[in-house]
């Protein structure tokens, strides 16, 4: 669901901004997850003592989400969005034909898919396989991060808490650095070197050996992961 949420923002931003600005506009957008990150640290800092534990982050939770659909429904659809025709021909063509409003709907879901298919199809696979790639690398590792620094390492809520932040600072700076930049200089290099150098600092951080070096890779790793 707030995945869902997240990438309906991110087209709502591609239809609503200029090409020239849209790079600002997801680093903005990053930069105010990043935030909620951290807010839900503090409360992980905080909940350490409950007897519930990271439990009641879940009912806690329930708040955002109830706002967030307030939110949602309150949002006005794009300019794109009003500015093109509200139905095709194709399905003009499905009505005068008498068929059911769902197979009409299903339609109108389709059609796109196909034609981003046939016209698209090379780009499609690759950005699949990039995107399938990141996440069989990545989610584990962002999942198990706090696990980790817990039961491996010995840091307690309020240490993850403080290195949060500033990892957290280190996410909103890049975020805003990289999506400006990438407006000027195009989104390929910024994408390559941020991956590159977030699987180096994952893989630091889950098998380097000295201390001092932990914060530092965590950092470098949320920062690229989240920035």
């Amino acid at each position: 669901f707030l995945m869902a949420e997240f990438l309906i923002s991110n087209v709502a931003i591609i239809e609503e901004f200029d090409a020239g600005n849209r790079g600002w506009a997801m680093g903005a957008l990053g930069a105010m997850a990043t935030a909620g990150g951290g807010f839900a640290l503090c409360l992980y800092a905080m909940a350490a003592g409950n007897e519930y534990g990271w439990r009641i982050l879940y009912i806690i939770g329930v708040i955002p989400l109830g706002l967030l659909t307030y939110f949602r429904r309150q949002l006005p659809e794009t300019r794109q969005f009003h500015d093109r025709p509200r139905e095709s021909y194709e399905l003009r063509l499905l009505e005068s034909e008498g068929c059911e409003r769902f197979t009409i709907a299903f339609t109108s879901l389709w059609t796109p898919l196909v034609k981003l298919w046939e016209e698209h199809k090379a780009r499609v696979l690759l950005m699949s396989a990039m995107v399938g790639i990141y996440g069989l690398a990545s989610h584990p590792a962002a999942f198990y991060q706090f696990k980790f620094l817990e039961s491996e390492r010995g840091y307690t809520a309020l240490d993850i808490f403080f290195l949060g932040v500033f990892g957290g600072l280190t996410a909103v700076i890049l975020y805003a650095f990289l999506g400006q930049a990438s407006d000027t200089y195009g989104r390929r290099p910024f994408l390559i070197t941020a991956y590159c150098i977030f699987f180096t600092s994952c893989i630091i951080f889950y098998n380097v050996a000295a201390e001092f070096l932990i914060p530092v890779a965590w950092i470098v790793f949320a920062g690229c992961g989240f920035g």
